[in-house]
């Protein structure tokens, strides 16, 4: 998962976990 840092990668990575 990604970091607070990345707000961005944060929504993208969701998506990524949801699949």
């Amino acid at each position: 998962m990604y970091s607070a840092k990345m707000p961005k990668n944060f929504l993208w990575g969701g998506a990524v976990a949801a699949h």
